[in-house]
């Protein structure tokens, strides 16, 4: 398992690294070898050319009779006219005639010499040169010092051979002296093809010299001879080899058709203009060549290293995902490519996932039928193509949703150990537009073996830790059966396990009542003891299917499902995809047993991705359920009486029946009362303990404000009060429910308790003290319309505190940003409700500071449990657990709401529904907050953008109004309606805040098609996007 992976390197690979590197060695060699017969010959002709001018010297000095000068060759002509005047005719002729021989001779030789001299500085220029451009502006400048033309062309091939690039330089100007550029000058004038339309390819082709006198009235290559801006007369092309005789090339030389005297030189090429070109071309050819190897060289060198990093880094590496990711950068490093495409072959599946690629077709399913990625996971052979839309299994339809143009594609499979195939990896277009050559292909095929034993290595790990992980589950469930009968701990424990051993993003649970054809849960709701009821007819959605027919469900897309039920994607934003829905069977039945619950997980996730569920999910999967059947068999009396007792209660029958009698003894031997029954002997026990006063001994009384009395009203302007008078309607709120006489509160402590609540609120736009005294205000309005019914005196006292200090410290923020930010505040809470828990944390700070502590008379059990109910009620406030409230009290009859019993529940919604009432006010007032909540979302935006954070949709583009509109439009149907809705049916005397909160969506959505037709008036209309509804409501 942790042994690291063996990397073979190509033999061929080695074996032309070390042929390049004898090659250039032999090359070079030879080439010294050349200069230093050269130099041999240079000075040969030096010390001829010497004896020469001595020999002349001294036929000079005889026949001059006077003694040698040392600069008479400077003064040839003097010497011959004095010569003329002292000898005789005749013999002065003659020794004329043989001076005029040896200068001749003299000449010749200086020219040979200064040819070879130029000859050998273009070698030297061409053959030190290490970069391509070099070479290029070598070779073009030599030429024009050797050959008179018009025209230099040098023509290269590509890598592949298929093109041909083409630089040209023209003609020395009498003006130049020297190129502007040591290695510029030249045009790069594009590619052509290699054939026989060009000269270059012609020459390329049939490997001789082209040599054409009147090159207009041949009539070959008439098109590229009509492309020079000039009249060509004489065309000369050499081919450029390199030392085995591969033809890398060719160099051309044009000459212009003169019509007046414009060049000192002939028009037609010369053999020793053609000596000169072929020696350059055999030097230009070998400074390619080796340019080449020498690439070729760092290519494999380069190569070598990549996969020896990708070895080291794979070896370790147990999380396929994070494996993946690395297979496919070093794909893309390697191959240079301009996609590289992934393709699981997900077991019991016929389409590939597409695991990376485009953002066109990533997580995307792909047929296995089609395309060249599925004949490779079919077949498990390699493709190389490099003119992909010619292969028979080519699929333009992938094209076009990916959005590119595939050209070239290579393709291989990925096998474990055994030879199965486990996935595809497909590399297309290389970024030089070249071709995939074999090298491609096999150091693709190296990675895709080092990945397939990688792969098969972590899937190995993986079953080993599903696998240690059932047998923790066995073990848990055991000793929870042994020593715990709590039904709503066991379907917490199986859910926590289920989603770890599933790997999946949830994981739910439902127990099936086949007498009222249900399916029901009751879970415990995070860490404050809460709990969660969730029923449903046991005909709908796929859960339903599987209980009603014991059939397991696999789909890996649920909207595709007939039966899948979208409700709850739509109220919450949770994109539900892949589904894998079991059913859990009655233990110890043999023949046709009856389903007793039905266990979901959703959304298999492989990293950041959603894939289905496979075979081996599959298999998990039914261990999971055995291990969950063997609990549920033991603990079925449980489970049956707990339902009866729970459905007793829901439906506000207080009779004492057997059912209740055996409930009663079970709850006895139950360490956590966790049905949340509250009998009356534990209420009479709480009140004499003086934690709580019994349920009987409510508020009840009316509130009077005699000196505020507009704080009685419920569409109160809290914006156009003073600070001042904010501060001083808190304490008038506290007066007024006797709170300062009951819990001896002294006028001073009041005075700096307000205070420093009001000092702990940041100066944000909406998060600030004036929304405190919002919620603090509306809460009194609930409790005074109806609420002081179902409340104690305590209760309402601390709903006060909270509603007060709901969001106190807040940093004008929500939970999402706090947690991606990694912030002092989710360091310190984990990441869990962060703002809610400083909320509270920060309220007990101040109580316990003794200038403020407000509590300070209280009994140490009723500050407990005031304690308790604070924080439960700020807890409420948090959006995550937003639609689960609304459905709970949705549920609730007018009978169960008004309970004893449930007085927790009304304390909670009392704070969370005055959180949220700010759009329930008067239009007027609700658009002011409205404002102001979105202002504080616009400057988060921003912030998120500066720290390259994803910003939520919609946050996007709050500087322009008709989005302003959409999303205050959307808060208020998708989130506050069902809220308040249901609160008004439970409390009619509260249904003003309904009506409001429905005009006042009204008024939106008007205000929205009046700014829509304004805009379509003034300019084309914009293209706004849909602003849809978060998966998380930001924190209110």
């Amino acid at each position: 398992m942790t042994e690291g992976l063996h990397l073979m390197v190509p033999k061929h690979i080695l074996e032309n690294v070390v042929e390049g590197t004898k090659t250039l060695l032999s090359e070079k060699r030879v080439l010294n070898q050349k200069l230093d017969e050269a130099n041999v010959r240079i000075f040969a002709l030096e010390r001829q050319l010497a004896d020469q001018q001595l020999r002349a010297e001294v036929a000079m000095h005889s026949m001059a009779k006077s003694p040698p000068k040392p600069a008479t060759h400077r003064f040839k002509n003097l010497t011959l006219q004095v010569m003329k005047t002292k000898m005789p005719d005749e013999k002065a002729s003659d020794d004329l005639a043989t001076v005029g021989k040896k200068d001749l001779e003299i000449n010749k030789l200086l020219g040979k010499t200064n040819e070879l001299e130029t000859l050998l500085a273009a070698t030297r220029a061409i053959t030190h040169q290490t970069a391509h451009r070099e070479v290029v502006s070598s070779t073009l400048n030599a030429a024009r010092n050797l050959v008179a033309a018009r025209k230099y062309t040098l023509a290269i091939t590509s890598e592949g051979k298929s093109t041909i690039n083409l630089y040209s330089m023209g003609a020395v100007s009498l003006m130049e002296e020297k190129p502007a550029n040591k290695y510029g000058g030249f045009t790069d004038e594009g590619t052509v093809s290699v054939d026989n339309t060009t000269t270059f390819g012609h020459v390329m082709m049939m490997g001789t010299v082209f040599d054409a006198m009147q090159a207009t009235t041949t009539g070959m290559f008439a098109s590229q001879m009509e492309d020079l801006d000039f009249t060509p007369h004489s065309v000369l092309c050499v081919p450029i080899r390199n030392a085995h005789g591969t033809i890398l090339g060719a160099l051309q030389v044009v000459t212009q058709r003169q019509h007046s005297d414009e060049y000192m030189h002939n028009q037609v090429f010369t053999s020793l203009d053609k000596e000169r070109l072929e020696h350059l071309c055999v030097v230009a050819g070998s400074a390619v060549w080796n340019l080449r190897l020498s690439k070729e060289r760092q290519m494999a060198q380069s190569r070598i290293e990549i996969l020896l990093r990708l070895n080291r880094s794979i070896a370790v590496e147990v999380n396929s995902a994070a494996l993946l990711e690395k297979i496919m950068d070093v794909s893309y490093e390697l191959l240079r490519c301009e996609c590289a495409n992934l393709y699981l072959k997900i077991q019991g599946e016929r389409d590939l996932f597409v695991a990376h690629g485009s953002d066109h077709v990533r997580g995307q399913y792909v047929s296995i039928d089609k395309g060249i990625a599925g004949l490779v996971a079919r077949t498990g052979q390699v493709v190389t193509t490099n003119n992909a839309i010619e292969h028979p299994c080519f699929d333009k339809e992938l094209d076009e949703r990916n959005g590119q143009t595939t050209r070239k594609v290579l393709c291989v499979p990925v096998k474990d150990p055994e030879g199965n195939i486990l996935a595809v990896v497909e590399a297309t277009n290389k970024l030089d537009s070249s071709d995939f050559s074999v090298e491609d292909t096999l150091f693709l095929n190296y990675i895709a073996e080092a990945a397939g034993i990688s792969l098969h290595k972590a899937m190995l790990l993986s079953e080993v830790i599903i696998a240690k992980r059932l047998t923790d589950i066995r073990l848990k469930l055991n000793d929870y059966v042994l020593h715990h009968s709590d039904i709503h701990s066991l379907t917490d424990l199986i859910m926590v396990h289920g989603k770890a051993i599933m790997e999946c993003d949830r994981f739910g649970f439902l127990l099936v009542d086949h007498l009222k054809n249900e399916l029901w849960i009751t879970s415990n709701n995070g860490n404050l003891g809460d709990q969660v009821t969730v029923r449903q007819p046991i005909y709908k959605g796929i859960s339903g299917l599987v209980a009603t027919t014991g059939e397991t469900v696999c789909t890996r897309d649920a909207y595709t499902h007939s039966l899948f039920d979208p409700t709850h994607d739509n109220l919450t934003g949770y994109r539900t995809t892949s589904v894998l829905c079991m059913p859990v069977f009655e233990e110890h039945v043999p023949s046709k047993p009856k389903v007793v619950a039905v266990a979901m997980c959703i959304n298999k996730l492989q990293g950041s991705q959603v894939i289905a569920f496979n075979d081996q999910d599959k298999t998990t999967m039914s261990r999971l359920c055995t291990e969950i059947q063997f609990a549920l068999g033991q603990m079925s009396l449980e489970v049956c009486y707990f339902k009866v007792v729970s459905d007793r209660n829901l439906s506000g029958n207080s009779e004492v029946t057997e059912a209740g009698i055996i409930s009663s003894l079970l709850q006895k031997y139950s360490r956590n009362h966790a049905s949340g029954i509250m009998t009356s002997k534990t209420a009479d026990e709480l009140a004499v303990h003086g934690s709580i006063p019994p349920a009987a001994d409510v508020f009840g009384r009316d509130i009077k404000l005699t000196q505020r009395p507009e704080l009685d009203q419920w569409d109160l302007d809290i914006l156009s009060f003073s600070f001042t008078e904010v501060i001083q309607s808190v304490q008038t709120l506290f007066r007024a429910y006797g709170f300062v006489d009951a819990f001896a509160i002294s006028n001073d402590k009041l005075a700096a308790f307000v205070a420093s609540v009001a000092q702990h609120y940041r100066a944000n736009s909406y998060h600030n003290f004036y929304h405190a005294f919002q919620v603090l205000h509306s809460a009194h309005i609930q409790i005074k319309a109806h609420m002081r019914k179902l409340l104690t005196g305590v209760d309402i006292f601390a709903v006060l505190i909270a509603a007060l200090c709901h969001d106190v410290d807040h940093p004008g923020n929500n939970n999402d940003f706090e947690v991606k930010c990694m912030s002092a505040i989710a360091l310190t809470h984990n990441d869990d409700a962060v703002l809610e828990r400083h909320h509270c944390r920060v309220t007990f700070l101040i109580l316990n500071t003794p200038s403020t502590n407000i509590l300070e008379k209280v009994a140490p059990d009723a500050f407990r449990a005031i304690r308790r109910t604070i924080i439960r009620c700020i807890m409420a406030t948090d959006m995550a657990s937003h639609f689960s409230q609304c459905k709970t009290i949705e549920n609730l009859t007018r009978h169960q709401f008004q309970d004893p019993s449930n007085r927790m529940l009304v304390m909670e919604l009392i704070v969370h529904a005055s959180d949220l009432s700010a759009q329930a006010l008067p239009y007027k007032l609700a658009l002011k907050w409205g404002e102001r909540a979105l202002d504080e979302f616009q400057s988060q935006a921003r912030e998120e953008a500066d720290m390259h954070l994803t910003v939520a949709p919609f946050m996007e583009n709050l500087e322009n109004k008709g989005t302003r509109l959409k999303v205050q439009s959307n808060f208020i149907c998708y989130v506050l309606q069902p809220l308040w809705m249901s609160y008004g049916q439970l409390v009619p005397s509260l249904r003003f805040y309904t009506d409001s909160l429905n005009a006042n969506l009204d008024h939106y959505r008007a205000d929205l098609a009046e700014f829509n037709r304004t805009q379509q008036q003034q300019q084309p209309p914009p293209q706004l996007s849909q602003q849809q509804l978060p998966s998380s409501v930001p924190h209110a």
